[in-house]
């Protein structure tokens, strides 16, 4: 078999699943994935990480398929490294496979999980290693993903950037009005503001008293807030008052708002799914290889029920292999 090959689709009797890489925060942090995926260059411990990923299909996958054939009383074949729509993804592995880790999950988890006697005279498992034609694979969608990444990214902290010199001049902004008020009235742009802004809200000030405003906060006068003044609309303090709670109230309205530039790609992602990083991982570890794994159910004639578990769980489930109205293997519950 070969590795980027296109076989049949998967059918009644045949179920596909593409490998993918499970829990790889436990072994590499981001910025371990993004040197590895920039270099293409893998370490040892990459091949912990494959059978950590393949005890995860081995544990929730295999044993509900094989109860579906058993229980539809029809053979069937279970790949791991193939996807739905027949194309030979493959594990990749470096250097030899460990055979002995791999059919040490197929027993553990048949023997844990499958309730169901003389299983072993029904099932077996292959480990089929793949040729790798490079013809056959390219780089088109992890170049497409990491383009796609790279240029959410930039936008988003170009956006941050925008946006915390936004906040940083709002909140100078409200700094400079949050001052008492005997600071502000002696401060030559709050005097300027508050005289365009009595102006324009001096419906009930008489003529003279009007004038008598603008003439103390045009001159060079020290000017304090009188306490006793705060509620006297004929008062400076009144409309010092007045002019701050404003302002306020209209700067808060204007604090500029977090971006919001969601990610749904990034590294860990793109890493996780094997299938895109083939022939970046083949051009750059001369000792990568790539295999599948398939696990063979026999025709089951008899009346007895597969029963299967999940791992941490005593609940017994019941599947059977059925194809739907649009022609579509799945797992049934009756």
């Amino acid at each position: 078999m070969i590795l980027g090959k296109k076989i049949q689709k998967e059918s009644f009797n045949s179920e596909y699943k593409e490998f993918c890489l499970q829990h790889v925060s436990c072994m590499y942090n981001k910025n371990e994935i993004s040197i590895i995926l920039s270099s293409g260059k893998l370490c040892d411990d990459y091949n912990s990480l494959i059978y950590q990923s393949l005890q995860h299909y081995f544990f929730n996958f295999i044993p509900k398929y094989i109860s579906s054939y058993l229980n539809a009383n029809t053979f069937g074949d279970i790949f791991i490294g193939i996807d739905d729509s027949g194309e030979i993804t493959g594990i990749p592995i470096l250097n030899n496979i460990n055979h002995n880790i791999i059919y040490g999950l197929y027993y553990k988890c048949i023997s844990d999980l499958i309730q169901f006697n003389d299983i072993y005279n029904y099932i077996s498992i292959s480990i089929i290693p793949l040729n790798i034609d490079k013809t056959l694979i390219n780089n088109i969608l992890f170049d497409k993903l990491t383009s796609n990444y790279k240029s959410k990214f930039n936008k988003k902290i170009s956006e941050y950037d925008n946006y915390y010199k936004l906040k940083n001049k709002w909140l100078n902004s409200i700094a400079s009005y949050e001052k008492k008020i005997n600071y502000l009235l002696n401060k030559q742009y709050f005097r300027k503001e508050l005289i365009i802004f009595i102006n324009d809200n001096n419906e009930q000030l008489s003529i003279s008293t009007k004038y008598n405003l603008n003439s103390f906060l045009n001159s060079s006068q020290i000017l304090y807030y009188v306490h006793e003044d705060k509620n006297n609309i004929n008062t400076i303090t009144y409309w010092a008052c007045k002019y701050k709670d404003y302002i306020l109230n209209e700067l808060l309205k204007t604090r500029p708002r977090k971006p919001n530039v969601p990610i749904r790609i990034h590294p860990k992602l793109i890493f996780m799914r094997t299938t895109p990083l083939r022939l970046h991982f083949i051009n750059n570890n001369a000792n990568i290889k790539y295999f599948i794994i398939k696990i063979h159910v026999k025709k089951y004639e008899g009346n007895q029920t597969c029963y299967y578990k999940y791992p941490f769980s005593d609940k017994l489930n019941y599947k059977i292999r059925r194809i739907n109205n649009a022609s579509q293997p799945f797992c049934s519950n009756f």
